[in-house]
């Protein structure tokens, strides 16, 4: 297995669901999500967590 990190955006850094949506194939078997977001205590908004149901 071979993780695949995906970086958070700058300057709000926040999540791009695009290239989430990219990165996600038949051989994905788990995403970590990590919510408030250390150490820039982002916390993901409605928008976001609707948006991980891809």
């Amino acid at each position: 297995m071979q993780p695949v990190a995906i970086k958070l955006a700058q300057p709000d850094f926040r999540v791009n669901w695009d290239e989430v949506a990219v990165a996600i194939n038949p051989r994905t078997r788990m995403i970590i999500v990590n919510t408030p977001h250390n150490p820039t205590a982002t916390v993901f908004s409605e928008h976001e967590h609707r948006r991980m149901r891809l």
